[in-house]
């Protein structure tokens, strides 16, 4: 197969995987706790090159842990540098300890955090905590036992326990971010960190590269306690790794936006006739806007020449979904149209002789105005 594009339809969230040639990436799973069968129903192999969590947002990782605890392979996991700072927490001791001492801070949810942290603290190594990650997926299997409980047990104790406010949800984003990283080493699948704080260099000619985030193997740590630390890292759309898959004579370039309104100083790439995936799955928020007029500015003799792919489900409360910016696009496709009643569909691109095109039986975008 020369390329082919896929967005996987998990109903809320982003699933894409990409083949070219021999090369094959997973970039996100979705929000379902079954993600591993859907994806080998769609896809069907149980093995990719690189899988990568862009960010610690539930309908873009939870699929991702699933992946990995169902027992399927990757060459490699990439992952987000700054989880080394809330993994460098939650291993003191025993990560079990500093969840349950999370539990204690019913403030935590009332914190003020800066949009920004300076980074002026000491290094943390990336081999350090993954030779603990190794010791404590060897020695421990059950280290991220708390945070498996569902959560409505987790009300339950809080209630009887320890009244009040406690951020249970804080709760649930560091350990999932454990339960990844655990299970990436429990396979044995090296982990590449990316920090979105380090711009790469380009020219990208990978097929799969971190446009926002350089290969890294320290970073430094802030100067907040770790309940701090996770609330501004768990999960932070501003920081989602965005990447691009460049034209590999095939097929034009990829570049996949995640959840970031592109706030960092990085030029994007692009070329003409790629697949831009919706940032933030198509939201009106200003952040995810200013995505949409960078590109614009950035490339405005291609932009009309892309292929738009959104994915998520079909309505969501708050901000429409999606926006005039992502309608007002030619070519565009949708996992779950908003305003259609139907059950979707995985949009699948099929890439050669320097083109992608829609596969037989992918229909494109069909919203209705909120």
């Amino acid at each position: 197969m020369a390329a082919r594009f896929v967005a996987i339809d998990v109903g809320k969230g982003d699933a894409f995987h990409l083949q070219r040639g021999d090369f094959s990436a997973l970039v996100d799973g979705g929000v379902s706790n079954g993600f591993s069968t859907l994806f080998a129903t769609v896809i069907k192999r149980t093995k990719v090159d690189v899988l990568v969590c862009t960010h610690n947002d539930s309908d873009h990782a939870n699929g991702i842990l699933h992946y990995l605890n169902s027992g399927f392979g990757a060459g490699e996991c990439w992952l987000p540098a700054t989880w080394l700072e809330a993994l460098d927490g939650l291993l003191d001791a025993s990560g079990s300890d500093a969840m349950f001492d999370l539990m204690l801070e019913p403030d935590a949810k009332d914190a003020v955090i800066p949009d920004r942290v300076e980074r002026s603290g000491d290094q943390i190594d990336a081999e350090a905590v993954e030779r603990r990650l190794e010791r404590e997926a060897d020695h421990d299997p059950d280290l991220d036992g708390a945070s498996l409980l569902p959560k409505v047990f987790w009300r339950h104790l809080g209630v009887v326990m320890f009244p009040g406010d406690v951020n249970f949800e804080l709760l649930v984003d560091a350990g999932r971010i454990l339960r990844i990283a655990i299970a990436a080493t429990r396979q044995r699948i090296p982990i590449k960190w990316f920090d979105p704080g380090t711009m790469p260099q380009q020219p990208f000619t990978a097929p799969l590269n971190v446009v926002n985030g350089a290969d890294v193997r320290s970073i430094r740590k802030t100067n907040l306690v770790l309940r701090d630390v996770l609330r501004f890292l768990t999960p932070v759309n501003r920081d989602s790794l965005v990447l691009y898959s460049p034209h590999d004579g095939q097929a034009p370039g990829v570049l996949f936006s995640a959840d970031s309104g592109f706030g960092f100083s990085k030029t994007l790439p692009a070329d003409a006739g790629m697949i831009v995936t919706a940032p933030h799955h198509g939201s009106a928020e200003p952040e995810n806007l200013h995505a949409y007029a960078r590109l614009a500015l950035e490339h405005p003799a291609l932009v009309q020449t892309w292929t738009w792919v959104r994915s998520d489900h079909a309505s969501v409360a708050g901000f429409s979904r999606p926006c005039d910016e992502y309608r007002n696009r030619a070519v565009k496709f949708c996992t779950h149209c908003r305003g259609v009643r139907s059950t979707g569909q995985d949009v699948i691109i099929d890439g050669g002789s320097g083109r992608w095109t829609p596969a037989p039986g992918t229909s494109a975008c069909a919203c209705t105005q909120p």
